[in-house]
């Protein structure tokens, strides 16, 4: 297996295990009713187990596959997953306090996402032309 596959590969197992944490708490916390703002981890638990997990697995086979040359994989990694940080510890926390500067980090992360997939994008699609 290729080194950026096994990065991407490591990085969404961890994903992975996070975001079933996350749901694992969230559930508990609707039965049980330790916070009234259950709901506020929901956004943190998607991003970790749609972008975290499922997209970095994604990512991980086709760079096995396709990208035989990868030129951008560690600026792809690096802002998919600062951006995920920023936006999974970020979001309860605008969530439960409505910090200006915790919206700007949130947003932020949202953009580095964006930037890592497009990254990807064009790193793809160089590849399929070859």
């Amino acid at each position: 297996m290729s080194k950026s596959a096994q990065l991407f590969l490591v990085t969404a197992l961890a994903y992975l295990g996070l975001g079933l944490i996350l749901h694992a708490i969230a559930m508990f916390d609707i039965w049980l009713g330790f916070n009234p703002l259950a709901y506020t981890s929901v956004g943190a638990t998607m991003q970790a187990l749609l972008i975290g997990w499922l997209t970095q697995s994604v990512m991980a086979l086709l760079y096995q596959l396709l990208v035989k040359s990868p030129r951008m994989v560690t600026m792809v990694w690096a802002c998919l997953n600062v951006g995920l940080v920023l936006t999974i510890v970020g979001q309860p926390v605008l969530a439960l306090t409505g910090n200006d500067l915790v919206g700007g980090l949130v947003a932020m992360g949202g953009l580095m996402q964006v930037a890592g997939g497009m990254t990807f994008a064009i790193e793809l699609v160089q590849a399929l032309r070859k």
